[in-house]
């Protein structure tokens, strides 16, 4: 009767060999799991329409703002917008061929309230 460290011991050591070898299969047709999604690409934008706010972050001292899927801080440009000021729900900015001021707003999100169990 083997015991039960050994038995551990062997276990880990097979866990180990299937992953180095891949389980018999090859990786070759699996797609690499951190890589971003193919589609995730900027938006082929229209000249005419708005730029678009996707996402804020304010976090102390921080805010970022995604907008026409480019990052931006307060003060930094894309080749569409300025950004003048990132407000908690909101970004001011400015279009760089119009010279048009705009605040840009998230689009509309919906709150669900969790109800307590009797």
């Amino acid at each position: 009767m083997s015991s039960p460290n050994y038995s551990i011991a062997c276990l880990q050591l097979g866990l180990v060999a299937v992953l180095l070898l891949g389980g018999g299969q090859t990786s070759a047709g699996m797609p690499d799991p951190t890589a971003p999604p193919a589609q995730v690409q900027p938006a082929q934008l229209n000249s005419t329409s708005a730029p678009q706010l996707q996402a804020l972050l304010v976090s102390g001292q921080r805010r970022v703002a995604v907008i026409d899927a480019v990052l931006l801080q307060e003060g930094q440009s894309s080749d569409r917008v300025r950004v003048l000021a990132i407000g908690a729900d909101t970004v001011d900015v400015v279009e760089l061929n119009t010279g048009r001021q705009l605040q840009l707003q998230l689009p509309a999100t919906r709150t669900v309230k969790e109800q307590s169990k009797p």
